[in-house]
């Protein structure tokens, strides 16, 4: 596999793609436990590493610039989240 390095001229303009909510890090895994999104029935155990720094405060992308494009997000994110394991485990079959 040939990987090539662009320069900053040939990437162009760099524009965040978001929903504009903000989701902790903490909450991410627990929307996997919900009933409407629950990974094929598998469980799992959340184990935080408590001796480890918390990173940043908040964690949200401003995509005000895309928005003004005429840019929405048409997929909530459970569904998202769900959907990409179904792809996932597709591609293990």
């Amino acid at each position: 596999m040939v990987v090539e390095r662009l320069s900053s001229a040939e990437v162009g303009e760099l524009i965040n793609i978001g929903s504009g909510e903000e989701v902790s890090i903490a909450s991410l895994p627990r929307s996997c436990e919900r009933p409407s999104t629950r990974m094929r029935g598998r469980t799992c155990e959340i184990v935080w590493d408590t001796s480890r720094p918390n990173g940043t405060p908040r964690k949200l992308l401003d995509s005000s610039r895309i928005r003004a494009l005429g840019w929405a997000p048409l997929t909530p994110l459970a569904e998202g989240l769900a959907r990409a394991y179904d792809d996932y485990l597709s591609g293990l079959e």
